[in-house]
């Protein structure tokens, strides 16, 4: 029976530690790194949006705000309703009204948590 020599192990070794550690790193990254914002309704404090998503420590100028996010509309500190919202940008705008909220121009939903209008739909 011939085993492979200890040169081709660390050669093999070495590859998959390279494929491995930056997938594991990038997984890491994005599923238990969240980050959160709290954004308040100025007129009732009992309401507030609470925006999950993941940052990259690294990557090109300018890809912070195209992140995926989802977004929790709570009451007194309990979710009440949310979804997912394709670009993290499109939640600087929140605009509270006596019905719901309005995340941006294709985003918004009433304070029961029912979805007026999200997306394209």
């Amino acid at each position: 029976m011939v085993f492979p020599s200890r040169h081709r192990i660390g050669i093999v070794v070495f590859v998959f530690a390279c494929l491995i550690l930056p997938l594991c790193f990038l997984r890491g990254e994005m599923f238990f790194m969240l980050k959160l914002r709290t954004v308040e309704c100025p007129a009732d404090k009992a309401f507030s949006l609470k925006v999950y998503t993941s940052y990259f420590n690294f990557g090109f100028p300018g890809q912070g705000s195209d992140v995926p996010c989802y977004v929790v509309l709570c009451r007194n500190g309990w979710r009440v309703g949310g979804g997912w919202i394709d670009m993290l940008q499109f939640v600087k705008d929140v605009e509270w009204s006596d019905k719901g909220v309005r995340i941006s121009l294709t985003y918004e939903m009433d304070y029961h948590g029912q979805k007026i209008r999200w997306g394209d739909n």
